[in-house]
């Protein structure tokens, strides 16, 4: 035993005071994520059998947890056998099924933890810590000898404690995004983390303050289907098409690379195709919800069939409201005297006023699949965004990445500070600004922060669908002129 036969040799320690809860740990597993949907962290730090009962049964505690951060598995050697490591080894098929649970993973391994820990230079500048520094320079002292003396370790590793570091001290840590599989079956590899480091990429990777990777990670995503990564090998062949004047469609379809069939909710869309953050997701196969109170219900089914198009406007509370709209300009169209007012002074045409239906956010969301993941919101309101956010709960939704128009209509002035904040309590990191739009990205998402540190540039490989279709005007007009003029146009 490492730490002697008590668990906890090289300490004298009082007798506890707390007892165990009556509930079984399956129970309160459930019950606290459930209470605490999009915030709450769980820590394996043993074998992963109580997680995974949990798992198997409330299958929506995936979608409920913020994150799983498991100490565990390797990417390299094992401890207890040459490649497993002892907590998944215990129970492999635990460790299976909360890794193919569709939760969001960190995974910390041996091969990390076996590196960090504390020396006796260490310990014997905790003895002069007072009670408590001496309690854990004897436990950790214990620990030291036992370790040394059966592989001759000159530190005493923190395994544990490692699965919490990112939660206290981000940097320290670097995690890279890698599929991860349990092998359950093997007579040599029972119990091994199959990692695979093949599909590392730049924009996977997250490295923080310009600092190379010092303790590599393994984080689990799914991984699609065969058929699915054929197509989207495929697709990678063609140009990506931007319909966007500003590019947000080049940003968004980067970010989401990886995700061949994803869903958004669209605020404020109101045009299928032209200046549409979501057209080219539409094109991938994704669907969602769009709601705007002008927008054209028979435009939307001809273009976009699949989605769930809604003439309303979205706010805090359900009910009616005041729009002001813009026949001629109708990407102005607003329900804020206040921008009302500002458009006035750059003399646009005085607004219709008329009464629209209002709903909110998370009454559109209602209309989704159970635990279907929603990955886009795309909010463009003209000065509405504290409403729409108000009507939004991002502790039950949890999108990936939102997407939030954020300067005064018509001007680079920014509009952003009476709402960011709000986001930015709820777990949400402001990512890029590209002039007009700020991009926030879901803490639990961080790892495709790579993804949004540029702009739209050559290696996106896009085209605008303006320029497409200029292209394809301009051949047609050749093809007529070359069969007018048979002998080309001089003769």
């Amino acid at each position: 035993e490492a730490h002697g036969k008590t668990g906890l040799d090289g300490a004298a320690l009082p007798a506890p005071r707390a007892q165990p809860i009556a509930q079984h740990a399956v129970d309160f597993i459930i019950e606290t994520a459930r209470a605490n949907q999009g915030e709450l962290v769980l820590a394996a730090i043993g074998p992963c059998t109580n997680v995974a009962m949990a798992l198997k049964k409330e299958p929506r505690l995936a979608q409920w947890l913020r994150e799983i951060t498991v100490m565990g598995g390797s990417t390299t050697l094992g401890n207890i056998r040459a490649v497993a490591e002892f907590n998944i080894w215990c129970d492999p098929e635990a460790a299976a099924v909360v890794f193919e649970s569709g939760a969001a993973i960190r995974m910390v391994g041996y091969n990390v933890t076996i590196a960090t820990g504390t020396t006796e230079a260490d310990i014997a500048r905790l003895r002069t810590g007072g009670r408590v520094g001496t309690t854990i320079a004897g436990l950790l002292d214990f620990y030291l000898g036992r370790g040394r003396a059966a592989i001759g370790l000159q530190l005493a590793p923190m395994h544990d404690v490692c699965a919490i570091v990112p939660y206290v001290d981000e940097p320290l840590l670097t995690y890279r995004h890698a599929h991860v599989a349990v092998e359950t079956q093997g007579t040599h590899t029972r119990g091994m983390t199959v990692c695979d480091l093949r599909t590392l990429t730049a924009e996977g990777m997250l490295t923080r303050a310009g600092r190379p990777p010092q303790r590599p990670c393994c984080h689990r995503v799914r991984r699609p289907a065969p058929h699915r990564r054929r197509r989207r090998h495929a697709a990678r062949l063609r140009p990506m098409i931007s319909y966007c004047r500003n590019l947000e469609d080049v940003i968004i379809q980067r970010v989401f690379a990886d995700v061949p069939e994803g869903r958004y909710l669209d605020i404020g869309a109101s045009a299928p195709i032209n200046d549409s953050t979501t057209y080219a997701l539409c094109e991938r196969g994704w669907r969602g919800i769009t709601a705007d109170p002008i927008l054209q219900a028979e435009a939307w089914q001809a273009h976009r069939p699949r989605d769930l198009a809604l003439r309303t406007m979205v706010g805090a509370q359900p009910g009616t409201g005041r729009l002001f709209a813009y026949p001629h300009y109708s990407q102005s169209s607003t329900g804020s005297p206040d921008i009302r007012d500002h458009l006035a002074r750059f003399g646009l045409e005085a607004p219709v006023e008329i009464e629209v239906p209002v709903v909110t956010a998370n009454d559109l969301l209602a209309s989704m699949p159970p635990g279907a993941p929603l990955h886009l919101v795309s909010i463009d309101v003209e000065g509405m965004e504290s409403a729409v956010l108000s009507g939004l709960d991002l502790g039950r939704h949890r999108p990936w990445l939102l997407v939030i128009e954020a300067v005064l209509s018509g001007t680079p002035t920014p509009s952003h500070h009476a709402w960011e904040p709000a986001l930015l309590e709820k777990g949400y990191h402001m990512a890029y600004f590209d002039g007009v739009n700020r991009y926030y990205l879901a803490w639990e998402q961080r790892s495709l922060l790579g993804r949004l540190m540029l702009p739209p540039n050559v290696w996106d490989q896009y085209e605008r669908a303006s320029e497409r279709d200029m292209q394809a005007r301009i051949k047609e007009l050749e093809a007529r002129l070359a069969a007018a003029c048979p002998q080309g146009p001089g003769a």
